[in-house]
């Protein structure tokens, strides 16, 4: 995971979509880690493989608001507009201090 995030970072998607899916083999129940892979997709432009990585984080109840927040950024980016909405409100309701 540690790995992943850290080409992430670099902007080496490649590398950090292998590690990622390392550490999903691993633990297929980290949310974080299919947070990461989804974000990895997007920047590669696979919204699909990226919209279902989002759901399974989701399905796993990912908490993490800044994920969550940079993720929906990267979709605003995309025009995709009504799922960045529905991460955005997902936030507010993990941490509703973002409510106001």
């Amino acid at each position: 995971m540690g790995l992943g995030v850290s080409y992430y970072r670099m902007d080496d998607y490649v590398h950090a979509e292998q590690a990622f899916n390392e550490s999903n083999i691993l633990n297929n129940q980290n949310p974080k880690t299919w947070a990461y892979l989804s974000l990895c997709c997007l920047k590669q432009g696979r919204e699909e493989e990226s919209d279902f990585a989002l759901h399974q984080a989701l399905k796993l109840h990912l908490a993490d608001v800044d994920l969550l927040c940079e993720i929906g950024v990267e979709q605003q980016a995309l025009g995709r507009s009504a799922l960045c909405e529905k991460i955005f409100r997902k936030c507010v309701s993990i941490q509703p201090s973002l409510n106001g």
